[in-house]
């Protein structure tokens, strides 16, 4: 999305200093409210299953911009940006991040970030946006020939045509792993893996809890029981490295293995430092949770 394409730093967070839960709440296990149908799932019925190849990533704006307009640890750091078109557009419209020769997107395509819900980025040159958008600005602007855009009451697609068969929505694995994130502010999808990886598909994805505590969590659909206990054996040798984390190996021949930890603005462990790992490596570490068995 947009910032995952700033991020992928190797995991430097220290460990953990030994005491109870009670002195140390990073020490109590993160729980992940469950959802048997993600959001996650009717963002993908807009984009065709093609795209089942392509990285995915997914931010909810109006979240981000308030996360961001409160930072001042630098745990949002990476939600400063989010990829539409051919350069990175910003959260803040007022906070031109050091791109002070950026071209504006209402300039160039007849809409700015405000006018922007959420974003949806496909591989590298397509966007799904909700929000609410000018339709003549649109098609008057000096981009409106070059892209295609496509716009409905309040979706514009960006260089990626409404999809017109099967989505995403009708993918068995695409829809487990949404739907082990369930609803998340921000989320990155890798590619689905072929059958020699550990994992089929694996995503990570962001919340705030209703006390404000913004967690992270891992979800990595295997290929086999196998490869599931394969990857659960790596992310627990890191474990101790995320705060409250706990593995789990789900039910079945091809099980979900999760994480989830408590974010801090520290390198590793703020909101979207792990996307690189989680969809490259199918885990956390960066030692083993590779391509190959």
């Amino acid at each position: 999305m947009r910032i995952s394409r700033l991020i992928g730093r190797v995991v430097a967070a220290a460990l953990l200093a030994g005491c109870s839960a009670a002195e140390n709440p990073d020490k109590s296990t993160v729980v992940w409210p469950d959802a048997e149908h993600s959001m996650l799932v009717d963002v993908f019925k807009k984009v065709s299953d093609s795209a089942a190849q392509e990285r995915i990533d997914y931010l909810d704006l109006r979240t981000a911009r308030g996360l961001v307009a409160k930072d001042k640890s630098g745990m949002y750091k990476n939600l400063w940006f989010y990829y539409v078109h051919d350069f990175y557009a910003h959260v803040i419209p007022e906070d031109d991040g050091g791109y002070d020769l950026r071209p504006t997107l209402k300039g160039t395509y007849g809409y700015d970030e405000k006018d922007v819900d959420t974003a949806v980025s496909v591989g590298v040159g397509g966007n799904y946006l909700t929000g609410r958008f000018d339709k003549k600005a649109i098609a008057e602007s000096s981009a409106a020939g070059d892209w295609h855009d496509l716009v409905g009451d309040n979706a514009l697609y960006r260089s990626l045509g409404q999809p017109t068969g099967k989505t995403l929505a009708d993918d068995p694995a695409h829809v487990a792993v949404a739907n082990c994130l369930g609803d998340v502010y921000e989320a990155s999808f890798g590619p689905k893996y072929p059958e020699k990886s550990n994992a089929l598909l694996t995503a990570v994805g962001g919340r705030i809890t209703s006390s404000g505590t913004p967690i992270s969590k891992i979800c990595a659909l295997a290929h086999s029981r196998r490869t599931a206990n394969t990857m659960a054996k790596e992310m627990r040798r890191d474990i101790a490295n995320y705060p409250g984390a706990e593995v789990t190996i789900g039910k079945g021949d091809t099980p979900m293995v999760t994480m989830a930890w408590r974010n801090k603005p520290k390198p590793g462990l703020r909101p979207g430092d792990q996307t690189e790992y989680a969809i490259h490596r199918g885990g956390v570490s960066s030692r083993a949770l590779d391509y190959g068995r």
